[in-house]
């Protein structure tokens, strides 16, 4: 509904700040969603005759949109047939050349369009749409070059163009940079021109120090671009300058031929216009005679204009005329070409060496993984064998203590206890006086303490109460040993039998865990071999590391050198590629002006010959206006008289 309602509003488009700003809106909005509604089968035609209004309107900026926008939609076979599909791609191709003849001019209004064009791609979105564009033609063809009339080749490149001059950063066109040198020797010319123009423009942001290391082949690209691009260049730098010497002498056969006309037209009027502006008989052909007196003093000015844009014209293709295009010796040129395969060579031993600093580096982290590996399970070995014996000597301190505990019960089963026990008792009766005695003295000391809060009863306190903890321990021993030495002989015997019982169970736990300990012992003897059968192989893939890492450095470093010679050469012959390009660029504007000025030459030229028709037409109508008053005159009688 937006579209039909769009259609009164048409002639809007002659405007060029709004076909600007309707170009843009749609190009800001184009992804696939819309572009399938703007062509849908309802209102197709109308959407058709929309960018066709947009590619006819004064505007470039606006005329490039809809480039973009009619590339993209033949992208995505938006456009319904094949009829309609070769009249967009003839389309394109036409807008392609003309765009093309712009290249590096200084006029404000093609500054303008670069600008405009630039704004074009800024976002990431945008800029994919015509990557899009651009790489279209092998994409949908399983990576092979389609027949040069094939439509997707005018999207491609226009797409080109526009990439062309918006100078995006290389990282930007990684993607389509690959296909560039096969476009540049097997697309149709103009794709092919432009993709040598891209290449070019690539090369000359080349570092002359190497870029970074890594997985690419720096040098092999460099030797695929390099051929592309002076392939495709020297084509276009060939066929334009023959265009340009055949369209500059077609112009001047013209510009002759328009300056004999013109001479022609300059001889003095039998009768000229008095610059009378009174009404009269003769007012009409007074007023066309004026007309054409200053038609031909345009046609003067028009012819000195052509004059000059000739001359200018013919001086731009004299310079390209008389270029030189071997910009190095034969001798420089063979001395690049061996360093260029010298240097393949290096840096296909460099990758080759990369690759396996590469896998050294993933041999080494694999074997660094084995070492901890293998170091844990001999950690885990060890902390279980230590385990092992920590138990083995538990169970050994348990048998001794119960063997000394067996021997002492039948010590004192086989004695005579009753004299042990008195001394027990007596000595355990003595310490009872002993606490008695302290009691009643710290009660002393309290007192005391109460009174005058004398230090030496507080430390003679103090000595009381170490001195009753230890009666009371030596009390609790005594204690035990009178308990002990009551105990019937009898039990004391079966006590020791079941002790001895209990040992000889100790001890063949023990025998059994000393035979664990053994297979241990075994376990971690073959972890700590394999641990240090890993830490030797770890040294080694080190070592292989290092002598990687060594060749590696070697190589880049020799690799560097290499550029470093080879890269001033190259630089030269790409400046001289870039100034043949600028050379053309500004001889076809100046060709484009002289046909222009040739043009409105031959526009005065129909101008006056209007003019001079309408003259004759005047003088003819005059003439019958005196034949009739001639007439008039002779036929009154005067015989009479």
């Amino acid at each position: 509904g937006g579209i039909l309602d769009f259609q009164e509003g048409l002639d809007l488009l002659q405007c060029s700040g709004f076909a600007d700003f309707i170009s843009k809106l749609l190009w800001i909005a184009w992804d696939i969603q819309v572009q399938q509604v703007f062509f849908a089968e309802a209102h197709r035609l109308e959407a058709l005759g929309l960018l066709s209004k947009l590619f006819v309107c004064p505007s470039k900026g606006a005329r490039v949109c809809a480039g973009l926008l009619l590339a993209n939609a033949l992208c995505h076979a938006q456009l319904g047939d094949r009829e309609r599909e070769a009249q967009a791609a003839q389309g394109l191709r036409q807008l392609t050349e003309e765009m093309a003849c712009c290249g590096e001019s200084q006029e404000p209004e093609d500054q303008e369009v670069r600008t405009f064009v630039a704004g074009l791609g800024q976002s990431a979105e945008r800029f994919t749409r015509i990557l899009t564009c651009a790489q279209a033609p092998w994409q949908q063809h399983h990576g092979q070059l389609p027949d040069e009339e094939h439509p997707l080749w005018a999207g491609a490149t226009f797409s080109l163009w526009c990439l062309l001059r918006m100078r995006p950063d290389p990282a930007r066109l990684a993607d389509l940079r690959p296909a560039l040198p096969a476009v540049a020797q097997g697309g149709p010319p103009r794709a092919r021109w432009l993709a040598g123009e891209l290449l070019l423009q690539l090369q000359l942001q080349v570092s002359a120090q190497l870029p970074s290391p890594n997985s690419e082949a720096i040098v092999e690209m460099n030797i695929q671009e390099r051929g592309a691009l002076e392939f495709a260049l020297q084509e276009m730098f060939e066929h334009t300058r023959s265009g340009l010497h055949s369209q500059l002498s077609e112009s001047s056969q013209v510009i002759e031929t328009q300056q004999r006309l013109i001479e022609e037209r300059q001889q003095p009027l039998p009768i000229a216009s008095n610059g009378s502006t009174s009404d009269g008989w003769h007012q009409p052909l007074e007023a066309t005679l004026a007309k054409l007196k200053t038609s031909r003093q345009e046609l003067s000015g028009a012819l000195a204009d052509a004059e000059r844009q000739r001359k200018s014209a013919e001086t731009a293709v004299r310079e390209v005329l008389e270029m030189d295009n071997s910009d190095l010796s034969q001798a420089e040129d063979q001395a690049m070409d061996q360093q260029l395969q010298s240097m393949r060579q290096t840096e296909a031993e460099y990758l080759a060496r990369c690759h396996e600093q590469e896998q050294q580096s993933s041999a080494l982290r694999s074997q660094e993984e084995e070492v901890a590996t293998a170091n844990a399970a001999m950690e885990n070995a060890e902390k279980v064998l230590q385990e092992m014996r920590s138990r083995i000597a538990s169970y050994e301190a348990d048998i001794s203590t119960q063997q000394r505990d067996v021997q002492n019960k039948r010590t004192m089963a086989s004695s005579d206890m009753q004299a042990a026990r008195n001394h027990l008792s007596m000595e355990l009766e003595g310490i009872k006086q002993k606490q008695t005695k302290l009691r009643e003295r710290a009660l002393q000391l309290q007192a005391e303490m109460q009174g005058d809060g004398s230090s030496d009863a507080s430390k003679e306190m103090d000595r009381l109460k170490v001195e009753a903890g230890r009666l009371k321990g030596r009390a609790a021993e005594l204690t035990q040993e009178l308990q002990a030495a009551s105990i019937d002989p009898q039990q004391l015997e079966q006590q020791a039998s079941a002790a001895e019982s209990a040992v000889q169970h100790l001890a063949e736990q023990r025998d059994q865990l000393r035979g664990e300990l053994q297979g241990l012992e075994e376990e971690h003897s073959q972890a700590r071999s394999e641990w240090q059968q890993a830490v030797s192989s770890l040294q080694h893939a080190r070592q292989e590391k290092e002598v990687a890492d060594l060749q590696s450095s070697s190589l880049r470093r020799q690799l560097e050198g290499q550029w470093a010679s080879w890269h001033p050469l190259w630089s030269k012959r790409l400046q001289a590629w870039r100034l043949r390009s600028q050379a053309l660029a500004k001889a076809a504007r100046g060709a484009e002006l002289l046909a222009k000025a040739a043009q409105r030459a031959w526009d005065q030229l129909r101008r006056e010959a209007e003019l001079r028709h309408q003259t004759l037409a005047d003088v003819e109508a005059l003439q019958h206006q005196l034949a009739a008053l001639a007439h008039d005159l002779s036929s009154i009688e005067d015989s009479i008289l």
